[in-house]
């Protein structure tokens, strides 16, 4: 089974932060305008990295703890994604844990959120994640 994992929409929001950052420094902008623009990115790339380590913590976990990964192979192939819901929150507590699709063959995509900073993740044991 081969875990494929996609953060193209991470390197995307990272992008726009540094680049709102940059739209609002002009030339007429006091240095306070610039640190507070700063202080903003600072604080949206936080999020972006906690969104980053839970969807990594879920990962390491699911690699590393047979009874876990048992269980959420168990409710993905019972395709129940209330439970999937439920053993991700296991180790990404501060996100919102979508399932975006379950199928029963071992294939699965979780959104990991918070604010507008998502993190998506497809397993699947053939392949079949587009990254």
């Amino acid at each position: 089974m081969k875990a494929e994992t996609n953060f193209s929409v991470l390197v995307l929001a990272f992008y726009l932060v540094l680049t709102s950052s940059v739209v609002q420094a002009d030339t007429n902008q006091t240095p306070e305008e610039v640190m507070s623009v700063a202080k903003q990115g600072s604080i949206e790339s936080a999020d972006i990295f906690i969104v980053v380590n839970e969807a990594n913590s879920f990962l390491n976990r699911l690699s590393s703890d047979k009874s876990y990964a048992t269980k959420f192979l168990e409710a993905v192939q019972k395709n129940d994604s209330a439970t999937v819901v439920s053993i991700v929150k296991q180790t990404a507590p501060r996100c919102q844990i979508t399932v975006s699709q379950l199928k029963s063959n071992f294939f699965a995509v979780v959104d990991f959120k918070i604010k507008a900073r998502i993190v998506t993740v497809c397993l699947s044991s053939e392949n079949t994640c587009a990254g």
